[in-house]
């Protein structure tokens, strides 16, 4: 270890001419220096023997003090920062005493560089070319307390022999290139904190590499490219963790990482960036407390893999140019607390290869106009769930040929719908809620209201294929079309079972395929049906093997008799109990 001394640099006069070396104080006189002290006869003086010590045996205490290097080299403003660093030692500390300091320093050692008291390295003067203000070339290096400001290049950079790279309590403004811009040893660590970026050119903060990413408490605006920018190039299995960020018109996305394996975002306010407020390529994406306004693009663009885990929790999206969020794989995807509004697409989530996924949407609401949820591209056993959401303008659309689809406690109102190339010949269209399941697959829809799909077909609820469907607790009301859709041209014995619902100026429709189809309906009104504004002539038609309807009533109030149409299979049957067909009853 070093021998322990704090030099505060500048504080010892030069003599011209002479060479003063400020560690351990030991210096080369010149002539007249070594007049005064020398004998003025020319003789040398009597050595007097150490009290402790043999004078032949060379023990310590003859020994003069060592030129070391110190633990602490304090700088006061106007003094060399990059003599310091010659002069601490590796592991030691460097304090800028305040004031400004107009040089880049390059630290070539592991060590901390400290200001005090608002210590500022200030470029402005400099001809310096694209210099960054502060370089680090090796091991651990810590920066803190300290102010950048006015530098052609970067505010911080570093190459990757550093190891581990700690900034805290630092602001950067007006550099020419990133705020921060390092790369890291692969099994390296960077964890900044409390750092504020404002106008760089380049990105606010940029790391490559590094096992360990940990951004905290930053402050990031206006900056010329991404808020933060995290990436790999040689590190596998990097481990990301972005927390408490405020970024305010950044140029392009306000958070992106790219090639880690393990992110965690959370508490992110996003205001106007110019692309994606959050944007990640990883395997495990955690993203939590998110408030993104004007975000010229996605608002949250999330791109995983095939045994990827996805989980968004308490989203705010305003008005993204884009959709409010892309997710693009992952075999467990979960999105939970979002509000959305004005978006292209309020959720949307697709694959190009996974397979068997589980995708769960809870608790949200979505104002908009078009796909409020757009699930699609899945096959193989997987599993949607879409539960207490609410959409207003805005259509629950998921068409991928899900396995297992469950629909709970959803509210559309007002949405539009629109056409699109439907199976076979016939031009089906989107519907409030639409859900397109595999021949074999089991849906259910339960506690759902939707009132008032408007523009061609205009469909309440549209459910394509499905071995099992069981709609229940269902309201709908003043649709353009049919308040229930049912329709099948692959899947084999459908058993489909509607009950406890009620469908206000809208019809019932059910279209079974070839085989053993059943439908049973229980405990159902059909009011106030309207052939003006619904297609069909009756509240209810079927064509199925065989039909059961229990409890339920058609009310003749409307512009029709409220007669049905049942087309039952040739060895089928049609069973009616305690109903109201009409003006007849059972």
């Amino acid at each position: 270890m070093a021998n322990g001394k704090t030099t505060r640099r500048g504080l010892l006069g030069v003599v011209a001419g002479s060479t003063v070396a400020i560690a351990g104080c030991s210096g080369v006189l010149d002539d007249d220096e070594s007049a005064e002290q020398g004998d003025t006869d020319g003789e040398q003086p009597e050595e007097t023997p150490d009290e402790e010590g043999d004078e032949s045996t060379g023990d310590e205490g003859d020994e003069p003090e060592e030129d070391d290097e110190q633990t602490t080299v304090e700088v006061p403003e106007g003094e060399s920062i990059q003599d310091a660093v010659a002069d601490v030692a590796a592991e030691g500390e460097i304090r800028l005493i305040g004031g400004f300091y107009e040089q880049t320093v390059e630290l070539t050692k592991p060590l901390t560089l400290t200001g005090v008291d608002g210590a500022t390295l200030d470029g402005e003067l400099l001809d310096g070319g694209d210099e960054a203000a502060i370089v680090a070339t090796e091991g651990d290096v810590s920066i803190t307390d300290l102010e950048v400001r006015n530098f052609e290049g970067d505010g911080i950079t570093t190459n990757s022999s550093v190891t581990n790279l700690t900034v805290t309590d630092v602001t950067i403004e007006d550099v020419g290139g990133d705020g921060i811009g390092v790369v890291v040893s692969e099994d390296g660590e960077a964890s900044l904190e409390s750092v504020d970026v404002v106008r760089s050119g380049g990105s606010g903060i940029r790391i490559i590499d590094g096992e360990s990413v940990t951004i905290q408490s930053v402050e990031l605006t206006q900056n010329g490219r991404h808020g933060i920018d995290v990436g790999t190039d040689l590190t596998r299995d990097q481990s990301v963790t972005v927390e408490d960020v405020e970024l305010f018109e950044q140029s392009e996305a306000g958070v992106v990482v790219v090639g880690s394996a393990d992110v965690d975002i959370s508490t992110i306010t996003a205001v106007e960036t110019g692309d994606s407020a959050v944007g990640v390529t990883a395997s495990d994406v955690s993203v939590t407390d998110v408030t993104a306004t004007e975000p010229d693009g996605d608002a949250i663009d999330i791109d995983s893999d095939d045994d990827g885990v996805v989980d968004l929790q308490t989203l705010d999206l305003t008005d993204p140019s884009g959709d409010g969020v892309d997710i693009l794989d992952g075999s467990t995807v979960t999105v939970d607390d979002i509000d959305v509004q004005s978006a292209s697409t309020g959720v949307e989530v697709n694959t190009d290869t996974a397979r068997g996924r589980s995708v769960t949407i809870t608790d949200g609401f979505l104002e908009l106009s078009g796909a409020g949820i757009d699930v699609s591209d899945t096959t193989g056993d997987d599993e949607l769930v879409v539960e207490d959401v609410e959409l207003q303008g805005a259509r629950l659309q998921m068409t991928g040929n899900h396995e297992t689809v469950v629909v709970d406690g959803v509210t559309v109102t007002d949405t539009e719908t629109r056409a699109r190339s439907g199976i076979g010949s016939v031009d089906f269209g989107n519907a409030g809620v639409h859900i397109k399941s595999s021949a074999d697959g089991d849906v259910t829809v339960s506690d759902t209201t939707v009132l008032g799909t408007s523009s061609s077909p205009g469909r309440a609820i549209f459910v394509e294929e499905g071995e099992s469907i069981t709609v229940d607790g269902v309201e709908t009301a003043n649709s353009r079309s049919s308040g229930l859709r049912i329709r099948s041209d692959n899947a084999r014995g459908q058993s489909i079972t509607l009950t406890d619902s009620l469908f206000q100026s809208d019809r019932v429709d059910y279209f079974g395929s070839s085989g053993e189809d059943e439908l049973t309906v229980e405990r159902v009104e059909m009011v106030d049906y309207d052939t003006d504004t619904t297609a069909g002539t009756t509240p209810l038609y079927a064509v199925a093997e065989s039909v059961v309807l229990r409890n339920v009533e058609t009310d003749p109030t409307g512009d029709t008799d409220g007669n049905i149409e049942l087309y039952i299979g040739p060895s089928g049957e049609a069973v009616i109990e305690s109903s109201t067909i009409g003006s007849a009853s059972t």
